[in-house]
């Protein structure tokens, strides 16, 4: 069975020192969609929004355009902001050069980079939300 976007991209990013430094390695906290429950910041969730198919004449091809958001929770406070914007960085580094297609590189495009905050009642914790525009090989 193929690999989803994102098992390629949590693989990937847990071998890169960058992402490593920040989230940790055992666990390394990239999740799928939700944040494990009590999970130290900073950490960070994945999730695909949309994925386009690409056809030829022959029908479709295993080449897919998929929309990834990527949210970033910091943790609290400056020093949360601070996390988000460290985390925001190494994975922008990591996105540069990550591909998840065959003999190559497809270049990765983020379309769209914010800040936010996520109310709790002993504060908020800061985030950073990207959503990246990345090509995947649909048979690896």
């Amino acid at each position: 069975m193929p690999t989803t976007i994102e098992q390629k991209i949590i693989t990937a990013a847990s071998a890169n020192a960058g992402l490593q430094n920040l989230l940790g390695t055992n666990p390394f906290r990239m999740y799928d969609t939700q944040e494990v429950v009590g999970s130290p910041f900073p950490t960070t969730t994945l999730m695909t929004v949309s994925d386009t198919k690409s056809y030829t004449a022959e029908g479709r091809n295993n080449l897919a355009r998929y929309r990834v958001q990527f949210t970033i929770w910091g943790g609290q406070f400056a020093a949360g902001a601070a996390q988000a914007a460290a985390v925001r960085d190494a994975l922008m580094a990591f996105l540069d050069g990550f591909s998840a297609v065959r003999n190559g590189q497809v270049a990765t495009q983020v379309v769209l980079e914010r800040r936010g905050l996520f109310p709790l009642t002993d504060g908020p914790t800061w985030q950073r939300i990207l959503d990246a525009m990345i090509y995947s090989d649909d048979s690896l």
